[in-house]
């Protein structure tokens, strides 16, 4: 009796610890890009986690992929444990690592978010542009604007 008390007391540790020890489930995501006008500049990308962060400075990973042609880009990102993320894209095509905008604070340079949320007077919100990102293959598409 006592054995199988063991037994069991170690499974439900390792039910315990096993989610610390092999980490959160990773998903194989990748960014589709369309509507690229130009080849030239960059591509930026941005994976935020939260409202909190969504287009601040604390994103959950960036990416700067450069543009080698018009047309389409398609971005693998790796190691992106499952959760709901917004991405925010745009082509920086003066490589200046800002978007752009004019005395309106209309962007000038092309951009893009998750769900392809519109952005009317001002970004569009964190909950418009949420995606759950799931465990296995997964393709986010995202058109320029």
């Amino acid at each position: 009796m006592q054995s199988f008390n063991s037994q069991l007391f170690l499974v439900f540790l390792f039910t315990l610890i096993a989610p610390m020890l092999f980490g959160q489930e990773k998903s194989q995501l990748s960014i589709h890009v369309s509507n690229i006008k130009e080849a030239k500049g960059n591509i930026m990308i941005a994976v935020y986690e939260s409202d909190e962060t969504f287009l601040g400075k604390n994103v959950q990973t960036g990416f700067i992929v450069p543009v080698t042609q018009k047309g389409d880009l398609e971005f693998p990102v790796k190691d992106l444990p499952t959760g709901n993320y917004a991405i925010s894209v745009y082509h920086d095509k003066n490589e200046n690592q800002t978007l752009d905008s004019n005395l309106l604070s209309i962007p000038t340079e092309p951009y893009g978010f998750s769900n392809n949320a519109k952005a009317l007077f001002g970004p569009p919100s964190f909950e418009s542009s949420k995606v759950e990102i799931k465990s296995g293959k997964q393709v986010i598409n995202i058109a320029l604007k």
